[in-house]
């Protein structure tokens, strides 16, 4: 790890170990969906994704928030948005034929039809897709709240505070509501599904990231990997609280997620790196990441059909399927990443 010579966040002129950490990240949320030591043992593999690998999402978040804080009262932040929701539009209909797989279309109705169309509107489309579309309603909160409300920063985090313990409850502990009689919430889920999403979950996230960059200059190194372990632990300790007594089929928001998420970015802040060295390195980390998020469910799927097809199964010791997934697409997202900067290849952009 780099030494740290920074005191205040605010004297900080480089961010490129956040880029570093963005990778790390992307690999992760690979393993949410491909979990990578479920073969090895699964109670591990279970605390792995539901802890660890729950870090990676607000991570992304808090990081949006915090670069879109110096552009979130210009025309800088509708250029960010229009990136983004290209991104979710794309990468939508590169999942098409995964969202139609084992569907015969003579039988595909008005209601399927119907909630094709809510799921791209009020869910976010393809399966992973949903962060992407969260971010785009999160960004657009948070300018509401700064730029038209002038809400001060007592309120925004009173308000990311209420939302985020909404979003825990009707998440983690929604079977516990279930319980006591919240009956209304069958009937949010009927529309939205989860409250994974940009109200309850990203809006929190950027918000914070937000808040961190404005008051950079109160905020001091004070070695915040120390204080992600201990909130690492609190989470493990949560997630047994969560898996033992109140049995929840989703458990991707935890109370403790939110100080162990703000911890984990600001260790990564507070990490110095050669700027006029390493600059490059970081930009290709923020690229690389974007593919490895939005490629790796494609990536499997054809990567299976293509073994199903000629007689195989894809491999079945999870950690090895985890590594053929996360190199093949590597392989393809640094593929495109090059093509693209010929100008024959030059469309190939709005992939990342």
């Amino acid at each position: 790890m780099a030494k740290e010579t920074s005191y205040l966040l605010s004297e900080k002129e480089e961010w490129i170990a956040v880029d570093y950490f963005k990778v790390v990240c992307a690999l992760l949320i690979v393993s949410i969906h491909y979990p990578v030591f479920a073969s090895i043992d699964v109670g591990f593999s279970h605390y792995f994704n539901h802890v660890i690998c729950r870090l990676a999402v607000p991570f992304f978040f808090i990081s949006s928030g915090f670069f879109a804080a110096g552009k979130i009262d210009g025309k800088g932040i509708y250029k960010y948005l229009k990136h983004v929701v290209l991104l979710y539009i794309v990468y939508n209909i590169l999942y098409i034929p995964q969202s139609f797989y084992r569907v015969d279309l003579g039988m595909v109705d008005k209601q399927f039809l119907i909630d094709t169309v809510k799921q791209f509107i009020l869910v976010g489309g393809y399966m992973h897709l949903w962060y992407l579309i969260a971010l785009v309603f999160a960004i657009a909160a948070l300018k509401l709240m700064v730029s038209k409300l002038r809400l001060n920063d007592k309120a925004l985090i009173g308000i990311v505070v209420l939302l985020y313990f909404i979003g825990v409850l009707g998440n983690s502990y929604k079977d516990l509501l279930m319980g006591l009689g919240f009956e209304w919430i069958e009937q949010y889920y009927k529309i939205f599904v989860t409250t994974r999403n940009g109200l309850f979950f990203g809006t929190p996230f950027v918000t914070a990231g937000y808040l961190i960059k404005k008051n950079s200059y109160r905020i001091k190194n004070i070695g915040y990997l120390k204080w992600s372990i201990v909130f690492l632990i609190l989470m493990f300790a949560e997630a047994g609280i969560v898996c033992s007594h109140h049995n929840s089929g989703e458990k991707d928001m935890m109370f403790f997620t939110m100080p162990a998420a703000i911890c984990v970015f600001l260790t990564a802040c507070f990490i110095v790196q050669n700027k006029e060295k390493r600059a490059d390195l970081g930009k290709k980390c923020r690229e690389i990441s974007v593919m490895l998020f939005g490629l790796h469910i494609l990536i499997h799927f054809y990567l299976n059909r293509y073994m199903i097809e000629n007689g195989y199964y894809m491999i079945e010791h999870t950690g090895i399927r985890y590594i053929i997934v996360v190199v093949t697409t590597l392989i393809v997202g640094i593929a495109i990443i090059e093509l693209s900067k010929r100008r024959a290849f030059k469309w190939m952009k709005i992939l990342y």
